[in-house]
């Protein structure tokens, strides 16, 4: 037999506009030595792994170069801090430029049909 009784469950509020795709592909960001791995991405912005011991100031605009597998050049876009864990940083897209905008969305498409994670 079924229960098809309500119940009432605890659900959290996705607070993001975009959904996000797992995703990797590697950028320089400056002020960081060494690359960082981006592990997931949307139309408003990106995820990367970083392991610092300091906390970087959010709310900082960053400069970043970004290797996405659709384009065949680095792409420099500045981000928005927004975040940080232990495990890295999130970022926001800010004052992207109309190419480097269908650049992000060509690459989403291209990659949509993965599992998306949020």
């Amino acid at each position: 037999m079924v229960d098809i009784r309500r119940k009432d469950v605890s659900v959290k509020m996705e607070r993001r506009a975009h959904p996000r795709l797992e995703f990797h592909c590697t950028a320089r960001v400056v002020g960081i030595k060494d690359s960082v791995n981006i592990t997931d991405i949307s139309l408003g912005g990106f995820f990367f792994e970083l392991k610092l011991s300091a906390k970087l100031r959010m709310g900082q605009i960053a400069n970043v170069a970004i290797s996405l597998p659709t384009e065949n050049e680095p792409m420099r876009i500045k981000v928005r801090l927004i975040n940080q864990t232990e495990r890295g940083v999130g970022c926001a897209f800010v004052d992207l430029a109309p190419n480097q905008r269908r650049a992000i969305r060509n690459c989403f498409e291209t990659f949509k049909d993965t599992i998306p994670i949020g």
